[in-house]
């Protein structure tokens, strides 16, 4: 998709479902890969729709961020839904945004409607017993290592040409496209704008990696269905056997 189109864990599921389903088909095994607790678990659960979008209420949210800031709202969600409110990032305008308009709209937060969306069980392909079983792997490296091989990347990035990435997109999409709101490319936004050094961006884009690859083993670390390893190899050998 276009940067400047929104994509949500909705979306992904569509298209993740018609993946499966492909693959399927063809008599493979199909390998789920990434990180994104939001989005796996939209995939093997389902999703709670919620309410249509109210875009009165949304503007006024938009105003008074660019007002009070995005952090006003992240303080006013942990008022009225303290668990969605540790499970989203202080950054992350669009699920801040809309777990308060679920509440505004419904008068009960977004984690109770969860809570009851879980006892339904997920369509096929993706039915317990059937052939969507989940055979769930996290890989566990110890947090030097992780948050090492996360500098290394992000180095990677830097000398493999991340500055004019991003300087081309936004001259294409604008700096306010929402797929530049992601870590990385809001970091580097910042710095084209002459706000922030490049060094002390490189430096930002790895802290809020290490925040968020935190916050995923934190998400993932409460799924007692995931069998965790250390080298990836011996996921291979598991599925193999």
């Amino acid at each position: 998709i276009d940067p400047t189109e929104q994509f949500s864990a909705a979306d992904f599921r569509v298209r993740a479902l018609d993946a499966i389903r492909e693959i399927q088909s063809k008599g493979k095994r199909v390998l789920v890969v990434g990180g994104t607790g939001l989005y796996l678990r939209a995939l093997e659960q389902g999703l709670f729709e919620g309410p249509s979008r109210d875009p009165l209420f949304r503007a006024g949210l938009e105003k008074r961020i660019a007002i009070e800031g995005l952090e006003s709202l992240h303080e006013e969600l942990k008022k009225v839904d303290l668990e969605t409110a540790r499970a989203i990032p202080p950054q992350n305008r669009q699920r801040i945004i809309r777990a308060l308009e679920v509440y505004h709209l419904t008068g009960r937060p977004i984690s109770a409607h969860w809570q009851e969306h879980k006892k339904i069980p997920p369509p096929p392909p993706l039915q317990k017993g059937g052939r969507g079983d989940f055979l769930k792997f996290g890989l566990d490296l110890p947090r030097d290592e992780l948050n090492r091989r996360i500098d290394e990347r992000v180095d990677r990035m830097i000398d493999q040409g991340f500055v004019a990435e991003v300087r081309s997109l936004t001259a294409r999409w604008g700096a306010t496209a929402p797929g530049l709101r992601i870590i990385g490319y809001k970091e580097m936004v910042a710095h084209l704008e002459g706000r922030v050094s490049l060094d002390e961006t490189v430096r930002l884009i790895k802290i809020h990696t290490h925040q968020y690859a935190k916050r995923q083993l934190t998400w993932f670390r409460k799924d007692n269905e995931i069998r965790w390893v250390n080298d990836v190899r011996d996921i291979r050998q598991r599925i193999s056997s």
